[in-house]
């Protein structure tokens, strides 16, 4: 049976970096909400960093899942569709939320990028080779 060690870190490297990310989608919408008080912005200016806030969120719920995948799923050659499946919308549901975060003003940080773009899209590798490996059983 073929087993894949790349995708089984992958999958762990994905659960913290969700928690980091998480993190940082809370300390902008802080930063907004700051502002806010102080009377820097509008309370109709934090419709975009309301909406990265969700889309940020919703990421990271993704990745977790897709690193839970990974870590279930790196010895079942039958289920690395999934993974690879699950990989493709972590890392969209990420590009969306760097590009809000950036619209919003807040910019995009090393951390970020690495968390929401160059984890997922290393897990997404492991899973497509996985994926293109494996043997089929009838």
């Amino acid at each position: 049976m073929r087993k894949s060690q790349l995708l089984r870190w992958a999958g762990v490297l994905l659960m913290p970096a969700s928690l980091l990310r998480f993190f940082f989608g809370l300390s902008m919408f802080n930063f907004f909400t700051s502002a806010l008080s102080f009377g820097a912005v509008k309370k109709t200016d934090l419709a975009l960093p309301g909406a990265a806030l969700a889309v940020i969120a919703l990421s990271c719920l993704a990745e977790l899942v897709t690193g839970f995948l990974g870590v279930l799923n790196w010895e079942e050659p039958k289920r690395a569709g999934r993974c690879t499946v699950w990989g493709f919308v972590t890392l969209g549901l990420g590009l969306v939320g760097c590009l809000l975060q950036s619209l919003a003003g807040y910019g995009v940080s090393l951390v970020v990028a690495l968390t929401a773009l160059l984890v997922p899209a290393l897990f997404c590798a492991a899973a497509l080779r996985f994926y293109l490996k494996r043997k089929t059983y009838i």
